[in-house]
């Protein structure tokens, strides 16, 4: 489903050699459909598989988020607004009715995740719109290094009936928005990061019928190291 643009270059050119586009577009399977992407954030790695030949479906829960996205989108070459669709959807809950060969949750898209449930909900909505032969990647943060500000999930107390979610926030890093523009002095929005060990990460997949086929350290097929700081996976349904 690739297209190749015979030599057609746009302002586009510079987003879509970057190497985490690269690394989505050669896991999109022979199989007809749009690709999904969940958490398209500001449309770069959506435009970037457009760019390539792809029809995108891209679906962002930040409002603001999605202003940002649609006001890129609109300054782009008509073919390729032609093959971008965004929509503004809880990912947790989103049920399109189509299903898509590819899905894909990049730069972090489950690292946004607020609990255990959270994830759960976003892995359902992943395993809900896969279609049989599909592959589901995503980019996530790390476990933290020793000595980092970021502590493993791992700490979160357990129970008897499993992992629960501890009293405090576990994670400090966070990525802050405005509401406004900044000249305005809007008001500020931080989100929250969160990272995951490698066991919880592969718990979590596999309870929702999805195997991690690959697991890389980087977007050049790096074999994935427990000191990396990213972990990029290919996951196929069981």
């Amino acid at each position: 489903m690739a297209g190749t643009d015979g030599g057609r270059r746009s302002s586009l050119l510079l987003v879509s050699a970057e190497p985490d586009v690269g690394f989505y577009a050669s896991r999109v399977p022979q199989l007809p459909g749009p690709v999904l992407v969940l958490g398209s954030g500001r449309g770069r790695v959506a435009l970037g598989l457009a760019e390539r030949g792809f029809t995108v479906q891209g679906v962002e829960p930040s409002e603001r988020m999605m202003e940002v996205a649609n006001f890129i989108l609109a300054e782009q070459p008509t073919d390729i607004v032609a093959r971008v669709r965004l929509l503004h959807a809880d990912l947790r809950s989103i049920r399109l009715p189509e299903r898509f060969p590819a899905v894909f949750a990049p730069e972090n898209a489950l690292g946004l995740v607020r609990s255990l449930g959270d994830l759960d909900g976003f892995l359902a909505s992943v395993l809900h719109h896969l279609a049989p032969g599909g592959v589901f990647c995503l980019d996530i943060l790390g476990p933290a290094n020793p000595g980092s500000d970021v502590e493993p999930q791992s700490a979160l107390e357990k129970d008897g009936h499993g992992l629960k979610e501890p009293k405090r926030p576990l994670f400090r890093p966070h990525l802050r928005s405005r509401k406004d523009a900044p000249s305005r002095g809007g008001a500020i929005h931080r989100l929250t990061l969160r990272a995951f060990t490698i066991e919880e990460l592969q718990g979590a997949l596999e309870s929702h019928g999805l195997h991690a086929l690959e697991r890389y350290g980087n977007f050049t097929s790096k074999p994935f190291a427990p000191e990396d700081g990213l972990q990029v996976l290919v996951c196929s349904r069981l």
